[in-house]
Parts: structure tokens; C-alpha cells; sequence
């Protein structure tokens, strides 16, 4: 299931201040085999332009989770390459990814005169990642692994 938003609109005596959202929901099964997604991602943005000055404010949010995540797999030295994996074999039930980002910024512009123009910018963001899988250590030419 996917489910995507963007709205906005300008109001106000001569369309002063500005408004936009856009945000997106993804549920549902990925190009592996037993993996799903779950994915929220929104955004809100604010504007007031009153000529001169000019102000402006954004905030993000992003949620993923990703089910059954593909372990990593490195090779120890070998004298041959083993055949690539088919790309959408899943080695390892039970693995998880979590992504958590979130970001507000603020700008404030002013107009000295027709050349010049004052602005400060500042913002914070903040992301989290939590994960729980498997890597392989080890690997053979004919495509044996240890995971750990």
C-alpha cells in the first residue's frame, strides 16, 4: 500500500503567508522474498514573504522499518569468486532495521536595500537507527558462510 499527500496554498492580504504538506505512508512487501517495509515520511512547511522580509520554517519527519533485513556478506581472501546469490533470496528470518530522522530549520531574510540582503539560518536534526541482524564473517568460494 502506498499513500502519498502534497497540499498547500498561499492566504492572507496579498497572499503573504504560505502553507505546504507532503507526506507519503508505505506498507507492504519490498523485492525480497519474506521482507516487508513499513515507511511514514511527512514534511510541513511554513513561509511569510512581506517583501522586504521574508521568513520561513520546515520540519521533516521520517519513520522506517524494515522486516527481515539481507545480512551482510564479506568474503575472507579466496583464489576464486564465488557465483553471486539470486537477488531476491532472504538468508535470515527474524532481522530488523529501524530508522528514525527528524529535522526543523528556520530562515529569516531582510532586505537592506537593492543589493544587500541580511539572513540567518538555524535548524536541529536528530535520527536514530536500531538494528538487529546478522553479518557474515566468513565465506567460501562456493558460497558457505558463517553468520554471526
Amino acid at each position: 500500500m502506498d499513500v502519498y499527500a502534497d497540499v498547500g496554498r498561499r492566504f492572507g492580504e496579498n497572499k503573504k503567508w504560505g502553507v505546504r504538506f507532503n507526506g507519503s505512508l508505505r506498507n507492504g512487501e519490498t523485492n525480497l522474498n519474506q521482507q516487508d517495509q513499513k515507511m511514514t515520511v511527512g514534511g510541513l512547511g511554513l513561509d511569510y514573504d512581506g517583501g522586504r522580509f521574508r521568513w520561513s520554517l520546515d520540519a521533516f519527519l521520517q519513520n522506517e522499518n524494515i522486516m527481515n533485513v539481507r545480512p551482510q556478506i564479506a568474503f575472507l581472501a579466496t583464489s576464486a569468486i564465488p557465483a553471486p546469490p539470486s537477488n531476491d533470496i532472504h538468508f535470515l528470518n527474524g532481522t530488523d532495521l529501524q530508522l528514525r530522522d527528524a529535522t526543523i530549520a528556520t530562515r529569516v531574510e531582510f532586505d537592506l536595500n537593492d543589493r544587500v540582503t541580511a539572513y540567518g539560518v538555524i535548524g536541529k536534526r536528530r535520527g536514530t537507527s536500531g538494528q538487529l541482524f546478522a553479518a557474515a564473517r566468513s565465506g567460501d568460494a562456493a558460497g558457505n558462510f558463517t553468520l554471526n
